[in-house]
């Protein structure tokens, strides 16, 4: 078999120029996977960060009608009328400021075994310190 003598590109040559393609094409792909993660990792920051700001808001409307309702004692119906919400959502809104106060209200001290005031002095040999070291 005679071998052509052509002036085009050679087999190795074909073969270098399809796998420089795919390269190519695999490099765009990848930067386009990372760009679509990057989006998707932003939009989900950006929920978390609005999220957490709706519920800011939330507690503050809660807390307005709460304070309105029992610290001013003003009528549901009248708070009602005055925020343009219904009286539904003015006792909703109250039932969850009271719930709110009674979790977030700061547990009082209580003398427990761990935290009671000491007395006098210990009078046994072994003194206080030793208590502890077992």
């Amino acid at each position: 078999m005679t071998r052509k003598n052509s002036s085009g590109p050679t087999a190795r040559q074909k073969a270098r120029q399809r796998r420089m393609e795919l390269e190519k094409e695999r490099a765009a792909l990848v930067a386009r996977i990372e760009s679509e993660q990057i989006a998707f990792i932003e939009a989900t920051d950006q929920i978390a960060e609005l999220r957490a700001r709706l519920d800011a808001l939330a507690r503050t409307r809660r807390d307005a009608v709460g304070r309105l309702v029992d610290q001013e004692a003003q009528p549901v119906g009248d708070v009602a009328v005055l925020l343009g919400i219904s009286q539904t959502d003015v006792r909703t809104l109250r039932k969850e400021y009271r719930a709110a106060l009674k979790t977030t209200a700061a547990p009082r001290a209580v003398a427990t075994p761990t935290t009671a005031v000491p007395g006098p002095a210990s009078t046994s040999p072994a003194g206080p310190d030793e208590e502890g070291a077992a």
